[in-house]
């Protein structure tokens, strides 16, 4: 209820228990990758993401860890993409699905020169991203 002077509004709203909060990970919890390495690999595979929503799980890129290589995986039925980049000092994680949105905001604002830093919470399937003084969940 806001009250003011002559007016009297009522919004409606949901509470607060029905959206649970979400556990940000920790600093040392994210592990760096290289300079544009994200950034270069997001062209190559973005372009396949499939836009059917019937079929969920071809509606993102797929990121997964893989010895010392972060791979991207994505298709749309038809054309398969898949990139891969050497990289040092990451944590092991399980593989975790990307929406294309994200991807594309993390395109758009980057320059290529920022370190960017990425965690991983397993048990919801969640990745956070963090460039400069922004972050991407």
């Amino acid at each position: 209820v806001i009250n003011y002077p002559n007016i009297n509004c009522s919004i409606k709203g949901k509470i607060n228990d029905d959206f649970p909060t979400k556990d940000e990970p920790s600093d040392s919890e994210f592990f760096s990758v290289p300079n544009g390495m994200v950034e270069r690999m997001i062209p190559k595979v973005l372009f396949s993401v499939s836009d059917d929503t019937t079929r969920a799980f071809m509606c993102g890129v797929h990121l997964v860890q893989e010895d010392s290589y972060f791979t991207m995986v994505s298709t749309d039925g038809r054309i398969l993409s898949i990139t891969k980049e050497r990289v040092s000092g990451i944590l092991d994680f399980q593989g975790v699905t990307i929406p294309p949105k994200v991807l594309k905001i993390i395109k758009s604002v980057s320059d290529g020169k920022s370190m960017m830093s990425i965690a991983m919470n397993e048990t919801r399937g969640s990745i956070y991203f963090r460039l400069g003084n922004m972050k991407f969940s």
